[in-house]
């Protein structure tokens, strides 16, 4: 498991194998530090770099990689108002990134070393902040669907990144989505919707739109 943690003050990047009871420290400096993925081959942790002033978003962000064994963390790009970047799995090679404008959020490929960013989907929305995508992990799609305050039905947009047709997905019977992750064959998608204000289901999304619910808590997230 990789994850950030504030336990010395800034927030850095750990790892934990699943049978241990200890982390092991992977990346930290005075920065804080977010949003930890594993590029595609799986040998190096990508992710983000704050100031210590979370408000402060509007200003250039580095994402910067370094050896999931340890090593020298190296900057891969900058973008202004990053919000998330993922990475497909090997042997796919294709990462993405996303910074929100005032009126759009903007979607990008990147090279996970180099960086050589390219735009490929742009949402115009005055609340780019709104907005949830997740990237497969064989790397052919995208998943992105806006956050909606209950009751509003929620919908999922499928954009291939080989130029062809998109495709929407219907959730209906559930509102709200939180976040979504992809399962690891690309198939289906996993995401936390409301079931109430303080309820959220888990559920599990196939591409033709079926939906099975998985589980019942107070607060899931998933992404």
């Amino acid at each position: 498991v990789l994850f950030i943690s504030d336990r010395s003050g800034t927030f850095k990047i750990y790892k934990q194998a699943i049978d241990q009871t200890t982390p092991e420290l992977v990346a930290g400096d005075s920065s804080n530090l977010a949003i930890p993925r594993l590029s595609p081959d799986g040998t190096e942790v990508l992710y983000e770099v704050y100031s210590n002033k979370w408000e402060q978003v509007s200003h250039v962000h580095p994402i910067m990689r370094v050896p999931l064994g340890g090593g020298a963390a190296q900057e891969v790009l900058e973008a202004m108002e990053l919000v998330n970047h993922q990475c497909s799995r090997a042997p796919a090679t294709i990462c993405v990134y996303s910074q929100a404008e005032k009126d759009a959020l903007t979607l990008f490929t990147f090279d996970p070393v180099q960086g050589n960013p390219k735009q490929i989907l742009r949402v115009k929305d005055d609340l780019p902040y709104s907005y949830h995508w997740t990237h497969s992990p064989n790397g052919a799609m995208l998943a992105i669907a806006k956050r909606l305050d209950l009751p509003a039905e929620s919908s999922i947009r499928i954009v291939p990144l080989d130029g062809g047709a998109e495709r929407s997905i219907r959730v209906t019977g559930w509102s709200g989505i939180y976040g979504m992750d992809w399962a690891a064959d690309s198939k289906s998608l996993r995401v936390s919707a409301n079931v109430s204000d303080d309820e959220t289901r888990l559920l599990n999304i196939s591409l033709d739109g079926h939906v099975t619910p998985e589980f019942l808590n107070s607060q899931i997230e998933v992404g």
